[in-house]
């Protein structure tokens, strides 16, 4: 497993129109990684919805100062 458990939060959530429980991913990666990601999510979940912003800061264990 390339990003392994430390690198993303599992949280719980609910669909906004089903309120059917849902797992949300947190997921912070370098741009040159996205893709990579994206194509991850799609292979398990087609139907997962995807949010890509720019980050200006990391703090944490795991995580290098630019």
């Amino acid at each position: 497993d390339k990003w392994g458990q430390d690198h993303y939060c599992n949280i719980g959530g609910a669909g906004g129109w089903s309120g059917e429980p849902k797992e949300i991913l947190w997921v912070v990666v370098p741009r040159s990684e996205v893709t990579a990601v994206k194509r991850l999510v799609a292979e398990i979940d087609p139907d997962a919805f995807i949010s890509v912003g720019v980050v200006n800061e990391v703090v944490g264990e795991g995580f290098q100062a630019a």
